[in-house]
């Protein structure tokens, strides 16, 4: 079992570029409360989980760190990664599923990763927004950023 963050939608998977620098899951709790006349405070009537929101940050690495200046093989791998990852997230609507730790990338017959023993996953994700920083004072890394809505709030585990 690996850290590989990576997206699936349909038929399509798609391996965010490394380093992730951050992974923040944000746990919602719903509560219900009512309020009693002539006492103090409130009190809960019902508790139970809400939706996660998932926010992903990482590295894109341009090119040879050996090399001066950028290339315009540099400068289309850019492009080539960010039309993946606005394809993987923005541009299809239907929901997709987030992998955070992979125990087998490829298992004949089966969808990926999901058979292996320790998978973790979030399913029926979709994406709120997707953002690129191209301004950074480095010539070699462009930062992203993007943040999944999960309605269940549950992170899978395959056993």
């Amino acid at each position: 079992m690996g850290y590989r963050p990576r997206i699936r939608r349909g038929g399509s998977v798609y391996d965010l570029p490394l380093p992730v620098m951050i992974l923040d899951l944000n746990f919602q709790k719903r509560t219900q409360t009512v309020v009693v006349p002539q006492e103090d405070g409130v009190f809960p009537v019902s508790n139970y989980r809400g939706s996660l929101n998932v926010a992903v940050s990482g590295v894109i690495q341009i090119g040879n760190p050996q090399d001066g200046d950028r290339t315009i093989g540099m400068v289309t791998s850019l492009l080539t990664e960010r039309d993946l990852m606005v394809a993987a997230l923005i541009e299809n609507n239907e929901p997709l599923i987030f992998y955070t730790y992979v125990a087998s990338a490829t298992v004949a017959g089966s969808e990926i990763g999901e058979s292996g023993k320790g998978t973790r996953y979030f399913k029926d994700c979709a994406a709120a927004d997707l953002t690129f920083n191209v301004t950074n004072r480095s010539r070699r890394l462009v930062m992203y950023s993007f943040n999944l809505l999960v309605p269940d709030g549950v992170e899978w585990r395959s056993v």
